[in-house]
C-alpha cells in the first residue's frame, strides 16, 4: 500500500488532525504511536552494531543516506526485540544487546516524528545473505567515519556520548 493510500484510508476513518492521522496510520500498519509532551511520536528501536572496534552502518531503504538498523516497534514486541530483528533484516547481523538503551533521538519521517530507542549490539555473526541485502549496503566504519556519514545530529550525539565513556573507545 502506498503512503497516499494509507493517508486517505486514515482520513476516511475520521482522522481530522495530525495526531489522529498518525494514530490512524499506526493502527492500519500495526505499529505503536504515543502522545508525548512535544507531540505524537511513532515508536521505533534501533541498534548500533559493534564488532572489532567498528560500527556497522547501512544505507536507508532509498539508498541516499547512511543510518543504523532501525524500525517500527510492532504491538507485542519490545524495543530490544525490534532492534535485534532490524539488525538482522537490514544488515544481516546477529548479536547481543546491552540490557539498557544508550539513548533515543527524534527524526521526521512519513508525516510524523519518529522516536527511536537505541541499543548497543555486540555482533557475534555477520551473514553473507540477509533479507534486505538487495535493498541496502552495509559498511563497517570507525566512530569518526560514522560521525561523518550520519546526518542525524541526535544519533551522532548518542555515538559521541556512548563511545566517549568507554574505557577502550572505538579506534579512529
Amino acid at each position: 500500500m502506498k503512503n497516499k493510500e494509507i493517508m486517505q484510508i486514515a482520513l476516511d476513518r475520521g482522522s481530522s488532525d495530525h495526531a489522529s492521522l498518525i494514530r490512524g496510520i499506526g493502527q492500519l500498519l500495526s505499529f505503536q504511536v504515543v502522545n508525548m509532551a512535544n507531540g505524537t511520536h511513532i515508536l521505533q528501536a534501533g541498534a548500533i552494531p559493534v564488532r572489532a572496534g567498528k560500527i556497522c552502518l547501512v544505507t536507508s531503504s532509498n539508498g541516499k543516506r547512511w543510518v543504523i538498523p532501525k524500525g517500527l516497534i510492532e504491538p507485542g514486541q519490545s524495543p530490544g526485540e525490534t532492534a535485534l530483528q532490524e539488525a538482522w533484516e537490514e544488515a544481516g547481523l546477529v548479536g547481543v544487546l546491552q540490557p539498557e538503551p544508550v539513548g533515543s533521538f527524534l527524526y521526521d519521517k512519513w508525516c510524523g516524528t519518529c522516536h527511536v530507542t537505541v541499543f548497543i549490539m555486540e555482533v557475534s555473526a555477520v551473514a553473507g545473505d540477509w533479507p534486505e541485502r538487495r535493498l541496502r549496503q552495509r559498511d563497517w566504519v570507525t566512530l569518526v567515519g560514522a560521525l561523518q556519514r550520519l546526518d542525524d545530529a541526535g544519533l551522532c550525539d548518542i555515538l559521541r556520548l556512548t563511545f566517549g565513556k568507554r574505557k577502550q573507545p572505538l579506534k579512529s
